[in-house]
């Protein structure tokens, strides 16, 4: 292993001229991290561009710079767009062009909003900076300074909320033609409405000052912050503003998006699916562009999932199923918590594209009753559960439903009974929990209370997956009575199946011969799922099957009214009738606002993006480069040379690793920031007889550290990077941090199961 090297002493200034370097210009002891503080670590590291389609906004501030004018405007409208992390970008490219420009420390802090104690960092360097700005700039930095104070009580909070919103009436107040202070009132009086808690009182005269910035401005991105407050007031009054979000900011997906909300409050589902249609290919388009990874982009993957949610409303199923395969495709990456002193950096499933995505593949497979679909991908990554026990509950339902409708009773009694194993081990789990609780109190002599709540809270994890296994077997249990012509026995357990989706449970009543019961349950479905085209086509069916030829025959009106973009050959279409040519699409609606082709806004589906060529050398001064692993995945990491500690301790996590990622098919190659001598000197840290296993190459000039984009522009030094390139020579997975990535286990698997979609999957190590 390797010996524990001292921090370095290290003073790198890098090209962002920030006044109060002679401040902080005192040690950067860990390489990686900006030498501006703790605040610069985690925002944007990279150049900004003039990227345009980011909003009509115009906000003057002081500057002897034309372009750093620019990127601020540029900064405003992504602010607008709540695309915070470019926001911060171009904000910092304002700053680097022009040191003086004070504002640029107020638009950082404000593209930081949702990041309160890094917001309070920054405006508090505003703030040491503030003689350099106008009186009207002071005001809006010491608007910031109170917002961003700490308080201590939800009033005091309210109070800070309310006092910058007044704060900015009164700048707006100096200049009547000032829009960009009016907007941001609009907006700071619905953020206090839905982060502090602060009643709008009057919504209609936020329209009316919206109106007066439209009547100047037709296209500001401020038709955001109506589409918000219309969403909690009233959707029909927010339809102007979704006509023309996404047109006032079109290289905002997030702009696209909003959309959606009135749409969807109004059940035009096709309408939202358009909008978040177009939102994800913005933001596919920016990711494959910009290398940038899908989870880590602000309301990408719950776009994505609303968007399948909206499809299957109106029978889309195909493309939900293609779109939440895609979601599954992308990478996982756990995020970051002060790597150098806690290396368990943390991949949360919650929220994540992979997790929404198997979420509502399983829903469209299961709604739609696309059991061949069902078989077809049990054996793929895409219903792999992995040791997920809740997905694996899921994926075992599923596929018992799909065998039971197949007829096939040996495979469907298989799955059942993997189902019932699964229930047998939780089961296990939750008595080895509760008497391990049970034991840690006795040890503590705890009070009864105390030990009654330790056994609830060691009891409660498992309450859920349990009652999930219980509901799938008893559905499975009446599925297999009538399979076995035990009608009488399957009545009787229909009884127990109290958390039904109203689908199944349609369907099943249908098979049971319960048709009153079925219609009637169609009947609310449908009434409480206006528009949506599953509940409609229920309701159809069961009615057919009452007989009752007349409801039946106005229910087929409204379904192919609604149905218009529905896939004609799903299932239940065709139970209900014997073609698939009987509804086209209806006219777009005329309150709709333009409408750009979509395929011109970006890709529907993600893609991994080709890796840079590198050609390098070894310590040794032979040349390698990526030619070098053609047609075989491996595994790069960018370190910051010997001198770095916590560099040297991803080495010593990727050490002991090196040997399963070989057997994986996975070689691990190191590029470091040292002279080949320097790397030399690393290789003789390593185990005995100087050696390490896998090679560390020399990147001393840092062309491959900024083809990879691990290298701050800003401050013109490296950055770490881990990244896993497939055979094709694509960029599966990449961390780029100013701290290094240390789970070297979580990267197996997660290399495993992403080349598993690439078709070439490297064996899985052992086996």
């Amino acid at each position: 292993m390797f010996r524990q090297l001292p921090f370095p002493f290290l003073a790198l200034l890098g090209l962002f001229p920030l006044s109060v370097r002679a401040e902080e210009s005192v040690l950067q002891e860990r390489p990686g991290h900006s030498v501006h503080g703790q605040s610069f670590d985690e925002g944007p590291r990279r150049f900004a561009k003039l990227m345009g389609g980011t909003g009509n906004v115009h906000f003057p501030v002081t500057t002897t710079s034309p372009e750093s004018q620019q990127f601020f405007d540029q900064g405003v409208g992504q602010l607008h767009g709540f695309w915070y992390y470019e926001a911060e970008r171009s904000f910092r490219q304002v700053l680097h062009l022009d040191p003086n420009c004070v504002m640029a420390y107020w638009g950082m802090a404000m593209a930081n909003v949702e990041n309160e104690p890094r917001a309070r960092e920054i405006i508090a360097k505003g703030v040491k900076e503030i003689e350099k700005g106008s009186e009207k700039e002071k005001m809006w930095i010491r608007s910031l300074e109170n917002y961003f104070a700490e308080t201590k009580t939800p009033d005091e909070r309210k109070a800070q909320g309310r006092r910058v919103e007044r704060d900015w009436e009164a700048i707006s107040l100096l200049d009547t033609n000032d829009l960009e202070a009016r907007a941001f009132v609009i907006y700071q009086t619905w953020w206090n409405s839905s982060r502090r808690s602060l009643d709008i009182s009057s919504p209609l005269s936020l329209q009316s000052m919206a109106n007066d910035i439209f009547a100047k401005t037709p296209l500001h991105p401020a038709h955001h912050f109506m589409i918000h407050l219309w969403d909690a007031e009233g959707h029909k009054n927010g339809i102007p503003s979704a006509a023309l979000c996404g047109p006032s900011a079109p290289q905002i997906a997030h702009m696209w998006h909003m959309p959606g909300h009135i749409y969807t409050g109004l059940q035009r589902w096709n309408d939202a699916a358009w909008q978040q249609d177009a939102s994800t290919r913005v933001d596919h388009r920016h990711m494959m562009e910009d290398h940038t990874m899908p989870d880590q982009i602000h309301n990408y993957a719950h776009n994505s999932e609303w968007m399948i949610r909206n499809w299957n409303h109106v029978g889309r199923a195909k493309e939900s199923l293609q779109v939440a395969k895609n979601m599954m495709e992308e990478p996982r990456i756990p995020r970051s918590r002060k790597v150098a002193e806690d290396p368990d950096q943390k991949w949360d499933a919650g929220g994540s594209a992979y997790a929404l995505g198997r979420q509502r593949l399983v829903e469209t497979l299961l709604r739609w009753e696309l059991w061949d679909d069902v078989l077809a991908l049990a054996s793929t990554p895409y219903l792999d559960a992995g040791q997920d026990t809740p997905e694996k509950l899921s994926r075992e339902h599923l596929v018992a439903l799909a065998y039971n409708a197949k007829g096939n009773a040996p495979e469907f009694n298989a799955a059942r009974q993997r189902l019932a194993d699964l229930l047998t081990g939780l089961r296990q789990e939750r008595t080895a929990a509760l008497e391990q609780a049970e034991m840690d109190a006795h040890t503590k002599d705890s009070p009864p209370d105390a030990t009654n709540k330790a056994l609830a809270d060691a009891s409660a994890r498992f309450t859920d997956p349990i009652t999930r296994a219980l509901d799938f077997l008893d559905e499975l249990s009446v599925l297999q009575a009538l399979a076995e012509n035990r009608r009488e026995e399957a009545l009787e357990l229909r009884k127990k199946l109290k958390r039904l989706p109203d689908e199944r449970r349609i369907l099943l009543d249908l098979k049971l011969g319960n048709t009153d019961d079925a219609v009637n349950a169609a009947q609310a479905f449908a009434n409480n799922s206006k528009n949506q085209v599953l509940p409609a086509a229920l309701l159809l069916q069961a009615l057919q099957a009452a007989n009752k030829a007349d409801d039946a025959a106005k229910q087929f009106e409204n379904l192919r009214n609604i149905a218009g973009y529905a896939d004609p050959d799903l299932p239940i279409f065709l139970r209900v009738h014997p073609t698939t040519d009987w509804h086209t699409p209806p006219p777009p609606a005329s309150d709709l606002g333009p409408r750009p082709d979509l395929d011109s806004l970006g890709p529907l589906l993600w893609k991994p993006t080709p890796a840079p060529a590198w050609h390098l050398a070894t310590a040794e001064g032979q040349p390698v480069g990526s030619d070098q692993y053609a047609g075989k995945p491996y595994v790069l990491i960018f370190f910051l040379g010997k001198g770095c500690p916590h560099c040297v301790r991803q080495l010593q996590a990727f050490e002991p690793q090196a040997a399963a990622f070989t057997a994986a098919g996975l070689p691990i190659v190191a590029i470091s920031t040292d002279t080949p001598l320097g790397v030399a000197e690393t290789i003789k840290l390593g185990r005995e007889g100087g050696s390490l296993p896998f090679p560390i190459i020399s990147d001393s000039g840092r062309t491959a550290f900024r083809d990879f984009n691990a290298f701050d522009e800003f401050e013109n030094t490296a950055l770490h990077g881990t990244f896993l390139i497939d055979a094709a020579g694509l960029v599966r997975w990449q961390h780029i941090s100013y701290e290094p990535f240390m789970r070297a286990d979580f990267l197996l698997q997660e290399a495993q199961r992403l080349l598993k979609f690439s078709g070439g999957a490297p064996s899985v190590a052992g086996q």
